[in-house]
């Protein structure tokens, strides 16, 4: 990705007429750019975002499982994750977790931060080569595992991150994404998953650092909090962690190499109001500055796009919850 992304601006008069012209450039430019800012176009409210996404050449689709909370309005805009302003989002790939993931992010953004919330991009390419070999040897052969814990009053709820109501439905959902789960005491509810940690992208080939090894992982939480979830639930214990594909920790000096990677490769995008920003998600990680003020956007997921079909480098997906 280069430092500067393209910008299209549309034009005053029948902007939308202009979008819908503009489709398959879109879709040769996306891969080839990895992300494209639209500017000019009237959004100014999520149901605006929701007709330009309509208009784009990507099929919709909706998440199958949420790490953090968020809301969503009856045309499945999403609003930005609950996550405190004076902190950064790190860059990350969303749904990297799941068998089916959004080949494409449309972000409009209504409103933005009067100081800060710059947009981070960071080349997934340029984050596997950058990082250090052994590391990736490791996640290539083995992949990750990601465990989930839901505790009672802690944390998001099972309902909350399935968006499911009953067990039956739950039970059902999890068998589908190869979720291992066991119920424990006082409702809890303890998920194993296993994943590849790179990909190969559909249409360009190239390979991609695609996970939330680092994002998810106990080592990127703020040390004092690590210290109070790690003496109340153990490591394996916590609402989200992340290991090696053996089952072994990662290392802190692990995890801090994937942050300083992508903070080293990150570039950041300054977006108006209005702007709508797509972005290839195998292609790029993407986050966020903190900020001060108020901020608003409205997020689709589009072009449902198979782990399957990306050369997985791991494809036995087989875990044992019972010995977890």
């Amino acid at each position: 990705m280069a430092d500067t992304l393209p910008v299209l601006t549309a034009p005053a008069a029948a902007p939308f007429d202009w979008l819908t012209g503009m489709r398959d450039d879109l879709v040769a430019m996306l891969p080839a750019c990895g992300a494209v800012v639209l500017r000019g176009l009237p959004v100014g409210a999520a149901a605006d975002a929701a007709r330009v996404r309509d208009l784009l050449p990507w099929p919709k689709m909706a998440p199958t499982e949420y790490f953090a909370p968020r809301g969503q309005d009856r045309d499945g805009m999403l609003s930005a994750l609950s996550w405190p302003a004076d902190r950064p989002i790190c860059p990350q790939n969303d749904q990297s977790y799941s068998l089916e993931f959004p080949g494409v992010l449309v972000t409009a953004y209504l409103k933005t931060a009067a100081r800060g919330g710059e947009v981070l991009l960071s080349d997934t390419r340029r984050v596997l080569d950058a990082l250090p070999a052994p590391l990736v040897e490791r996640v290539r052969d083995h992949g990750w595992l990601m465990s989930r814990t839901f505790h009672e009053r802690v944390g998001m709820s099972w309902q909350e991150a399935f968006r499911v109501d009953t067990h039956d439905a739950l039970a059902a959902r999890l068998d589908g994404e190869r979720i291992a789960f066991r119920w424990g005491s006082d409702h809890e509810l303890r998920t194993l998953r296993r994943r590849a940690g790179i990909l190969r992208h559909p249409v360009t080939g190239d390979p991609c650092w695609f996970n939330h090894i680092a994002f998810l992982n106990e080592w990127s939480l703020v040390p004092e909090e690590r210290d109070i979830y790690l003496e109340a639930f153990g490591s394996r214990g916590l609402n989200l962690n992340t290991f090696h594909g053996d089952g072994t920790p990662f290392g802190e000096t692990e995890v801090k190499a994937i942050n300083s990677v992508h903070d080293e490769v990150a570039v950041p995008v300054e977006v108006r109001p209005g702007d709508v920003l797509l972005v290839d998600n195998l292609l790029m990680a993407h986050g966020r500055r903190p900020y001060d003020g108020e901020r608003a956007l409205a997020l689709s997921f589009a072009s449902a796009t198979r782990v399957a079909d990306c050369a997985p480098t791991v494809t036995d997906l087989a875990v044992d919850i019972e010995s977890w």
